[in-house]
This record gives C-alpha cells, structure tokens and sequence, in this order.
C-alpha cells in the first residue's frame, strides 16, 4: 500500500489527537506506537533513540506514515509542549511495494497546511 492510503486513518488522526493534547490546557504525555520498519534502513548497526532520519524507513507506505507520524509528534512537542514517547514495535507483517516516499509526503503535507490546523 502508498504512503497516501495511510493518511486519513494514521496521519491525519494523529493531527486530531495533537490538537485534542494541545486544546486540553495541560502538559500532555503519550506513547505512541511507531514501528521499527521506521528505521530499517538506518546505516549504523544500532540505531540511535533519536528522532529517525526520513531516508531510514523501509520502503513501505505503512513504515512511511510510522515515521511521518513520528516527525509530526516530535514537531508537535516543539510547538505547544507535549511529550510524545515513539515506542517502534515490530510490524506484524510488511509489505514492500513502490510508493511515494517519506521525504516527498511530509514536504508535501507542510506545504499544504493552512492556518486552521496547528503548525506542527
């Protein structure tokens, strides 16, 4: 499955979820459940507890979306606060199909933002 096949239930319900955090006046913590697909591609033998560079995910819409999803909380602490905690899991199962990439969909998702949503 594309990256774009993960937006409306992933993507944008962690934008909501962000959103519910930030309009709830307090310092809001969470786990979210990320994926180790998110660094499979990652060049160093152990990967760093860090914030996953976007080339790093397996080439699958559902790695993609796991590491969109973990730049948006991470950009999301930034801006209003709260405390994200990416727990990368293994998947369950995976698929490798041709996509659109990380890089290429975050970009495009920043670059569509309007005022109305949070600038995460």
């Amino acid at each position: 499955m594309e990256l774009s096949s993960f937006e409306k239930d992933c993507i944008v319900g962690i934008e909501y979820f962000l959103n519910l955090c930030h309009a709830s006046g307090q310092l809001a913590s969470f786990d979210f459940c990320s994926s180790v697909s998110t660094v499979a591609q990652c060049p160093e033998i152990c990967t760093p507890e860090t914030l996953p560079d976007l080339s790093w995910a397996q080439n699958m819409g559902y790695a993609e979306s796991k590491l969109v999803t973990e730049h948006l909380c991470m950009r999301a602490a930034k801006a209003i606060g709260i405390k994200p905690r990416p727990r990368r899991n293994p998947p369950s199962q995976a698929h490798r199909l041709p996509n659109e990439g990380a890089v290429e969909y975050l970009a495009r998702r920043l670059v569509r933002q309007g005022e109305d949503r949070a600038q995460y």
